[in-house]
């Protein structure tokens, strides 16, 4: 067994795995994150003040646990968007400065798990199905999730223990990025990984759009959702349009016709490459506090339209 001890400043393990599309592939108790699944399984990261402490058997899983943090990526750091301006430069800064520290946590070379878990996030609780379901999967298949590519949609719902209907289509939707998965991992254009991915069965842009954040680390992926446009009108930022497949399937963003009315076009543009991170912590703040229970809790209440109003 070998180990490092890897400078990170966020501590909390369970807030850093949550938002992440690698969940299902880590069991999680207090601050230590163990790999159940997949590349370097086996992997312990216990997180520290100002510290990450892993361990594993190979010196080559040390090195990819900085991967998995993505300790050379964007850190949340309010001073960073300082020149952001109106409500969604000041929900960023707010929003950076309560997570001061956080990365964009993923398991880039799980791509096929990460695909998995992504294309069976559609309209669902993303940690009560996709994160169950997936783990089901991966402990049917014996971690190789490949061979679903070769079930029928009902032995995949069996395997799965779910009759959802997120499920049908998901053997094609597989067989079909298999086919693709070797130009996808080396393109390095994020426009020809997002065209290619929208010719996948099910695969819309906000998929397309987490595959570049979570498996290719483009941070400046945006995967806008009704989500992401209802907490920022919460907040009172303007609410562009979702972006149209129609358009993503034909243009570059900043040739887009539609781009004026895209919720994608409008964060990225403003953020560049902190807008990934900042939809994460989106994503986040949203499950963390934007129910009945939680809101009067939540500490950018006084930002939120929602709240005065009750």
């Amino acid at each position: 067994m070998v180990s490092a001890r890897i400078p990170f400043e966020w501590s909390d393990a369970e807030l850093l795995i949550e938002p992440s599309f690698a969940y299902p592939l880590f069991t999680v108790e207090k601050r230590v994150l163990v790999k159940r699944w997949g590349f370097c399984r086996g992997l312990v990261m216990r997180f520290g003040e100002g510290y990450v402490f892993v361990e594993h058997e190979r010196e080559i899983c040390l090195d990819y646990a900085k991967l998995v943090l993505d300790v050379e990526g964007p850190r949340a750091d309010p001073d960073e968007v300082s020149n952001v301006e109106g409500p969604l430069g000041e929900l960023c800064r707010k929003l950076f400065e309560l997570y001061r520290g956080f990365t964009v946590f993923s398991s880039p070379l799980d791509d096929v798990a990460l695909f998995a878990a992504i294309h069976l996030s559609r309209n669902t609780d993303f940690h009560n199905n996709t994160a169950k379901w997936v783990s089901n999967l991966l402990h049917a298949f014996n971690d190789v999730l490949e061979r679903a590519a070769h079930c029928m949609d009902p032995e995949i719902q069996i395997l799965a223990r779910s009759s959802s209907y997120q499920l049908q289509g998901f053997p094609q939707a597989l067989r079909e990025y298999l086919f693709l998965r070797h130009e996808l991992l080396a393109e390095a254009d994020p426009w020809r990984v997002r065209k290619a991915l929208l010719r996948v069965k099910n695969v819309g842009p906000k998929i397309a759009d987490a595959y570049l954040l979570f498996v290719k680390r483009e941070r400046s992926a945006v995967p806008a959702d009704r989500n992401l446009a209802k907490l920022l009108e919460r907040f009172g930022v303007s609410k562009p349009k979702l972006y149209d497949k129609r358009f993503c399937m034909n243009y570059r963003c900043d040739e887009c016709p539609f781009r004026s009315n895209c919720l994608r076009w409008f964060v990225y543009r403003a953020l560049g490459k902190w807008a990934g991170l900042f939809q994460t912590l989106v994503y986040l703040q949203a499950d963390l506090y934007c129910n009945a229970r939680a809101c009067y809790r939540c500490p950018l209440k006084e930002l939120c339209f929602e709240n005065a109003e009750r």
